[in-house]
């Protein structure tokens, strides 16, 4: 599924410096918890600043990491796989 907003005004160039830009959110979904402890493990070892592992209501566990523009990441994997 995608889903575009359209921005409020902001310039492109304020994004990165808010401490975040939720009008967007990218998930990206692994097949099992092991595959996102992984990729938790990668982007942590490669200087990024994943968020903590949260198990949601709709049955995944995922965690947010922002991209250099300031978008969120969100990656997640199905609880229970």
């Amino acid at each position: 599924a995608l889903m575009l907003n359209e921005p409020e005004g902001d310039a492109l160039t304020d994004r990165a410096s808010r401490p975040a830009y939720r009008d967007v959110v990218v998930y990206v979904r692994m097949r099992s918890l092991g595959e996102l402890d992984a990729i938790r493990a990668r982007l942590t070892d490669s200087g990024a600043a994943p968020g903590e592992n949260s198990d949601e209501m709709y049955g995944q566990r995922e965690f947010m990491v922002r991209d250099p523009d300031g978008y969120e990441l969100a990656v997640c994997a199905p609880l229970g796989s």
